[in-house]
């Protein structure tokens, strides 16, 4: 896990300097559940200091057009996380 350990932390430098300098969006991590991902992405935000909240595909799920996008937005905004 060395490596991608190193890897992602990497990637997550380069995301929050980007390329023109401003900030990017983050890492999405996927697979089956139980292989801590979850716990990997935690450290991985606090190696680099940022703030960490997950996201479950029932977080996003709706069967309304732009319902989700605005849910996530207002509930990142309200927990204190960017």
């Amino acid at each position: 896990m060395v490596d991608t350990k190193r890897r992602l932390l990497r990637a997550g430098q380069d995301i929050l300097a980007g390329l023109d300098g401003e900030p990017r969006n983050g890492i999405l991590l996927f697979d089956e559940p139980g292989n801590g991902k979850t716990m990997f992405a935690e450290a991985l935000a606090g190696e680099l200091d940022i703030s960490f909240f997950p996201v479950a595909f029932g977080d996003m799920a709706s069967k309304w057009i732009n319902e989700t996008p605005e849910t996530l937005r207002v509930d990142s905004w309200v927990s204190g996380s960017r």
